[in-house]
């Protein structure tokens, strides 16, 4: 009997879906099979872009595809997060964002220009770093106690420098639980404000461990207090604001990896795996210790709850700080 030619195609092209499908060609399980574009809401040699940098260069080894950076900061980091969910929801382009962007932005800004939690879904937190409260090396204050009872004696002359909302937030939360006014001066940036407390411009500051370590280090700062819930490895001495009875702070800086929301699952699971991979080689772990912070891998669901605490932790601090959004 003559085999009818339209249908043996038709087989064959069933049975042949059929293996592509069980071998995970079509069903995408090799994700990824081109370039992936992560977007940094910030400018080439930020903290969170350096970071990024040494993630994507492993990520790139892991899978043998291009992860390619682009650097879009602006409108307090709308326009990195508008790019992004201007793209398809198929995993080849994502959000690499901070505590910033994230978190702060929520209750900080009337109008953001995004949604962080109903627009993206998380993939994994990369890394963490802590705050410390400094003072000038030539400060006459030794210690943390010494700082407070000079503000309760006269606190117009207490004045402290703050680069960011969130540090500036962490200030008035400090004052409140020590009981002390301060004169909190806002800046543009992390670094002139260390600057000037260095240059004893103002009393003391809050910033980024990665930042001041250095600084102390050299003798140019004093460490008198970290914003944690346990002293720092590498300030072992310094105690935190919490154990001196000053309250403590959940506020900190960090960085993590964001999808548009619609993303595939079986996408955003690989991502989150080549993620974790990549925080755990010895690259990203050389770079963490060097800018003294910690890669804290947390996969999506942790990450979400970790994310919607961190709002409502700036929401508090707001409240705290009588700040009103901007």
């Amino acid at each position: 009997m003559p085999i009818d030619r339209r249908r043996l195609l038709a087989t064959l092209g069933v049975l042949a879906s059929a293996t592509l499908l069980s071998s995970g060609v079509l069903a995408q399980d090799d994700f990824p099979t081109r370039a992936v574009r992560i977007v940094a809401p910030v400018p080439p040699g930020n903290g969170s872009d350096v970071a990024l940098r040494v993630l994507a260069k492993e990520m790139t080894q892991l899978t043998g595809q291009p992860f390619v950076i682009d650097n879009k900061p602006g409108g307090n980091n709308a326009i990195g997060a508008q790019a992004v969910l201007s793209a398809p929801a198929d995993g080849y382009t994502l959000f690499f964002a901070s505590n910033a962007a994230m978190a702060a932005n929520v209750p900080t800004l009337k109008s953001p220009g995004y949604d962080p939690v109903g627009d993206f879904a998380p993939i994994g937190l990369a890394i963490r770093a802590r705050w410390v409260l400094a003072v000038p090396a030539t400060s006459p204050h030794a210690t943390i106690e010494q700082l407070v009872a000079a503000g309760k004696r006269d606190p117009k002359l207490l004045s402290a420098a703050a680069g960011s909302t969130g540090f500036q937030m962490a200030t008035a939360l400090f004052a409140r639980g020590a009981g002390i006014g301060v004169n909190v001066i806002p800046y543009k940036g992390t670094p002139p404000a260390v600057q000037d407390t260095v240059g004893g411009q103002v009393g003391f500051t809050i910033a980024d461990l990665s930042t001041v370590l250095p600084l102390i280090t050299a003798g140019k700062l004093r460490p008198l207090a970290v914003l944690s819930e346990e002293r720092l490895p590498l300030l072992p001495g310094v105690p935190t604001t919490q154990e001196k009875g000053y309250g403590g702070t959940a506020l900190l800086s960090w960085a993590g990896l964001f999808a548009p929301a619609n993303t595939p699952a079986r996408v955003k699971d690989k991502l989150a795996s080549l993620l974790e991979k990549a925080t755990q080689s010895e690259a990203f772990k050389k770079y963490a210790s060097e800018v003294s912070s910690d890669p804290s891998f947390m996969g999506p669901a942790p990450l979400a709850a970790f994310q919607k605490a961190q709002i409502q932790a700036y929401r508090d601090a707001m409240a705290a700080a009588g700040m009103e959004p901007q």
